[in-house]
């Protein structure tokens, strides 16, 4: 039996990379991502979607002066690091919420591709919001929104 060269040629392409095509790849846990998104400067710039969408509250200059939202972009060179510590003098509390849409979860938090991290003033008017995205199994900063009413 004659083998045709081109075809075993073209075998030994394609068959190392045949197991690579069914793989997926490994998804990174959050909590993990999230200890060293917070104590490493260079890895927290690497895992933000840069121009970074926040959402801030603004006073409408209406009469009524009623809250809107405005949108502003964060280039890196403005990025300040965060190291989204938790103050205990009770002046606000921190929640995960597995959705972009900050509903509590039951017990656990479900595996989902969305959290999101939340500072939250206990009567104060504080609200900021960190929402985090799972893209190809790594988590991105991908939009902030700033609802503080101070």
């Amino acid at each position: 039996m004659k083998i045709n060269p081109a075809l075993l040629l073209i075998f030994a392409l394609i068959f190392p990379f045949s197991n690579v095509v069914g793989q997926t790849q490994a998804k990174e846990k959050f909590s993990e991502f999230f200890a060293t998104f917070s104590s490493d400067k260079e890895f927290q710039l690497e895992r933000i979607q840069f121009p970074l969408v926040k959402i801030v509250l603004a006073v409408d200059p209406q009469p009524l002066g009623d809250f809107i939202e405005e949108t502003v972009q964060v280039d890196r060179s403005d990025w300040k690091h965060n190291d989204f510590h938790y103050n205990s003098d009770g002046t606000y509390r921190v929640q995960i919420f597995d959705n972009f849409e900050a509903k509590l979860f039951e017990a656990e938090p479900r595996e989902t591709d969305e959290r999101v991290f939340a500072y939250l003033g206990i009567e104060s008017g504080f609200q900021m919001y960190y929402y985090f995205r799972r893209i190809d199994g790594k988590w991105y900063l991908v939009k902030i929104k700033d609802w503080s009413i101070l």
